[in-house]
């Protein structure tokens, strides 16, 4: 038996020990911890292929910190238990945990993303699935992309099913997200190889990974452990509308005493992934940015300095049942970015005013051109429109509402071809305000180029003109811009076949049809596309539109449609 004099001197050594590591090794203790990830816009499989060999990361945040994905573990909260009528995924409701969810109080969507694989000499990209493990199934989902509100979920696997399972095939296309559902909580992981596809024909592999999922348990999930679950309907299914995009605030990260660097290098830019409005606050001072990831690093351009190009291989005709609510033709950026490999995917971020802010408002104090601009978004059960007053038209005076932190992209429909401008700027409350007051940002100019037929004869007039105001300084009072925002892309539309245009690298499918439904009125809550990636809340019914669980009673069954979407 040891005595208490002898215990004492190595229970002293072991303190100063752990002091002394603590000091000059703290990191470790990170090697032997995963990173619980839970919130922002992050990427489960980002494929660098530069060396010629697919690289698997994890990527998040707002200065896109890279993971190993062997060190990390992605945690789902609690508020995604529910019941939901998955259209295509199960001919009965699934209860589970889906990331999806409108009582989500933090977005969290995981997505990929394989930047330059074209230009490395890659063909195709994809993730095999070696193991899946957990609790239950785990199970992955697009949005309806089909021509009507009430077709099936898009499948992202090569097969056409839902299903995580050993063997699955994730083909890897751009920068893009999705839904998530695990049918119970707890841990999950999920090992593969990413598998690139060279022009000559060869494959080449990454090293194995295995990724990690925490599914924190409801109060209400009152299910036995030994329930069974109901099997998915395996009904192969057209590719998917992914979510976009993104969580509340940002996870911390290294504090930096400015914000990041402005490009001013003219450039005119034809495809890939854009946040054309991207928001950025310093000192309390907010501004504007193209945050241009197209090639994996964020690179931030100052939007007067870059031309937004679109070719003739974005024009369609639209099916008669949305030509009601639409121009009949026109040129179309789906929300999906099936075709981000050859045309412009753009959408919007507000992560970069995080933390001086929690919302921003985007307001378009003029916009030009020889026809109208059109954005909608397919939200639950019918089309909607991102903007407050529920207008399709992003007309002067029009504004965007960012109530939580987000990425978030939408179709877009450019009337007529030729050249159109946008005059936007950001306004919102800061954190530390005890006045009320709004600051608003210097307006910056964007300039968009519409096919190859010219005419640049400005048509659209101004329809809610935007109060003038100084910018970058307080405002005369509290801002009186709407909450509601309408609910966050979904589909992406597909009209019929494009005019022929030069070949461009990368997928060549056409974007799919959009549903056909209006929308009656503008929602008046959202759900969070941006857990953080925190504003414009995508869904129109959170929380006070969905009738409360309790724990000795079944959920009720909820939206069949995604409603988070944007990368």
């Amino acid at each position: 038996m040891q005595t208490k004099k002898n215990h004492v001197r190595p229970v002293a050594l072991a303190v100063l020990m752990t002091l002394l590591a603590s000091v000059f090794a703290p990191m470790s203790w990170a090697a032997d911890a995963k990173v619980v990830l839970r919130e922002d816009h992050t990427d489960a499989f980002f494929i660098d292929t530069d060396t010629g060999v697919p690289v698997v990361q994890v990527e998040n945040g707002l200065r896109s910190q890279k993971y190993d994905p062997n060190d990390v573990e992605f945690q789902i909260q609690p508020d995604t238990y529910g019941k939901y009528e998955l259209k295509g995924v199960s001919e009965s409701p699934l209860e589970g945990y889906y990331t999806g969810s409108e009582d989500a109080d933090i977005w969290f969507e995981p997505g990929w993303n394989a930047p330059r694989f074209a230009k490395n000499g890659f063909d195709a990209l994809r993730v095999d699935f070696t193991t899946v493990t957990g609790p239950g199934k785990m199970l992955l989902t697009g949005n309806s992309p089909e021509g009507d509100d009430d077709g099936p979920l898009g499948a992202w696997l090569a097969d056409g099913t839902y299903e995580l399972v050993k063997g699955a095939s994730l083909p890897i296309k751009g920068h893009q997200h999705a839904h998530w559902l695990f049918t119970r909580a707890g841990k999950y992981t999920m090992s593969g190889v990413a598998v690139g596809t060279k022009t000559d024909g060869t494959e080449v592999s990454s090293q194995p990974f295995t990724l990690s999922w925490d599914i924190l348990k409801s109060d209400d999930d009152t299910r036995p452990a030994d329930t069974a679950d109901p099997t998915p309907t395996v009904t192969p299914s057209a590719t998917p509308t992914p979510t976009d995009t993104p969580s509340a605030v940002p996870t911390p990260e290294p504090t930096e005493t400015a914000g990041p660097t402005i490009d001013t290098t003219k450039i005119e830019i034809d495809h890939g992934h854009l946040d054309v409005f991207a928001g950025l606050a310093h000192d309390g001072m907010l501004s504007m940015a193209i945050k241009d990831d197209r090639d994996g690093d964020a690179v931030y351009r100052a939007p007067e300095a870059v031309t937004l190009k679109i070719g003739e291989n974005a024009f369609r005709k639209l099916p008669e049942t949305m030509h009601d609510r639409f121009a009949p033709e026109g040129y179309v950026l789906a929300q999906n970015g099936e075709h981000q490999q050859e045309m412009l995917f753009p959408g919007w971020d507000t992560f970069g005013v995080a933390p001086d802010f929690e919302a921003v408002d985007l307001e378009f104090v003029d916009v030009t051109g020889p026809g109208k601009v059109y954005l909608y978004q397919q939200g639950i059960g019918k089309l909607h429109s991102p903007l407050v007053s529920g207008s399709w038209v992003l007309a002067s005076g029009e504004t965007i509402s960012q109530k939580k932190l987000g990425h978030v992209h939408t179709n877009w429909l450019f009337e007529k071809p030729g050249t159109y401008t946008m005059k936007v700027r950001l306004k919102g409350v800061p954190v530390k305000a005890t006045d009320g007051k709004a600051v608003v940002s210097e307006p910056a100019t964007y300039t968009w180029v519409v096919g190859d037929k010219q005419d640049d004869q400005p048509v659209v007039a101004p329809t809610n003109p935007v109060p003038s105001e100084a910018p970058s300084s307080p405002a005369a009072g509290p801002t009186d811009q709407p909450s509601a925002v309408p609910s966050s892309p979904a589909a992406s539309v597909v009209p019929s076949s494009p005019v022929p245009s030069s070949p461009a690298a990368g997928p060549t499918d056409q974007p799919s049809v959009v549903p056909s439904q209006a929308p009656s009125v503008v929602p008046t809550s959202q759900a969070s596309e941006g857990a953080g990636e925190g504003a414009v809340q995508p869904t129109p019914t959170q929380g006070a539109d969905v009738p409360s669980v309790t724990s000795s009673q079944a959920p009720a069954v909820k939206a069949s449609a995604l409603p988070h979407t944007g990368v």
